[in-house]
């Protein structure tokens, strides 16, 4: 009789846990840099303090050449202002960053065979920065988790001037099929959000633009509800 009655009150708490849990959150700082996947979304000033460009930071007047820039940031004046912009650049860096994707724009399914959350979605040529080892975020490049599997290809040519379409794919591992099928279930409001370190900046030539492009270093990713930030999962 108590071993019967120890077993019901067990499976009570169990139950709820592994049905009706509370999901952690994930907590974003005011201080953070929040990117979002919207197009003609600009960095804001975060490349002119990465390259230490005082003059295009600060508006500086009658500065715009490379010669007058030179020159510029030698006088007191300009040597003052460099010393606020490195420590602006070294704060950037040694601050998360986070980059948003809803996920109900993309194809999110859970494939049985290979036990991951299979995500494809495509940008257009001129706005993917596409280098080996690193995830595109259209303007944004970062490291993940090798476990994360990452392709793209070339699809359909879309104009003269506008160029291909890239197909995206991510493939992340997931061995909890509860856990899938709850993202699943609420797609929807599901988001992927890359949490990562600004390292550098690039400027990527496209077939008719230059845009400035910034590198982040590893990052993890998370696959939350997009209203409430609760994780359902990270890597």
């Amino acid at each position: 009789m108590k071993k019967g009655l120890f077993i019901l009150l067990v499976s009570l708490f169990i139950i709820p846990f592994g049905y009706g849990q509370v999901r952690k959150k994930v907590i974003i700082s005011e201080s953070s840099s929040v990117f979002k996947c919207d197009k003609g979304t600009k960095w804001s000033s975060i490349p002119s303090i990465m390259r230490l460009d005082v003059c295009k930071y600060y508006g500086v007047k009658d500065c715009r050449t490379d010669l007058q820039k030179k020159y510029y940031v030698q006088t007191p004046e300009g040597q003052k202002l460099l010393n606020e912009l490195k420590l602006k650049k070294k704060e950037v860096m040694n601050s998360k960053s986070y980059y948003i994707q809803d996920l109900y724009k993309y194809f999110t399914e859970y494939n049985l065979k290979t036990k991951t959350l299979d995500i494809e979605y495509s940008d257009l040529e001129d706005e993917c920065s596409l280098m080996n080892g690193y995830v595109d975020l259209n303007g944004v490049s970062v490291k993940v988790n090798p476990v994360i599997r990452y392709s793209w290809k070339k699809g359909p040519q879309i104009g003269v001037l506008v160029g291909h379409k890239i197909n995206k794919y991510l493939k992340i591992p997931i061995k909890d099929e509860r856990i899938a099928l709850d993202i699943e279930n609420n797609i929807g409001n599901m988001a992927m959000l890359f949490e990562f370190n600004i390292r550098n900046v690039k400027k990527f030539e496209h077939s008719v633009t230059t845009d400035d492009i910034l590198i982040g270093g590893y990052a993890t990713v998370y696959l939350i509800d997009k209203n409430t930030y609760e994780i359902y999962f990270q890597l």
